[in-house]
């Protein structure tokens, strides 16, 4: 599998409720508890939510490793939102 292919398949599979082939964002803030401290794997996004798992998977896939930690959203979006804007 060569670069392009494994950034953007490696890691991912398909949603098992819906089928859908790429990992849907999910935008909640906290998951449901079957009861104290007993979850489905998430329990607040600010540890971790499915898509960043998925996206963690997905980047050390495509560098042959095992682990990456993704940085905070603002972290990754901050760099953009410094870019000179384009005349109107």
């Amino acid at each position: 599998m060569g670069f392009s292919t494994k950034a953007i398949h490696a890691a991912i599979e398909p949603d098992p409720t819906y089928g859908s082939i790429m990992t849907p964002v999910h935008l909640t803030s906290t998951y449901v508890q079957q009861e104290l401290g007993v979850n489905k794997g998430f329990e607040y996004a600010r540890v971790s939510n499915p898509t960043r798992t998925v996206l963690e998977k997905n980047i050390a896939a495509s560098r042959k490793g095992t682990a990456t930690p993704a940085a905070n959203i603002p972290m990754i979006t901050a760099p953009t939102q410094a870019l000179p804007k384009a005349p109107t």
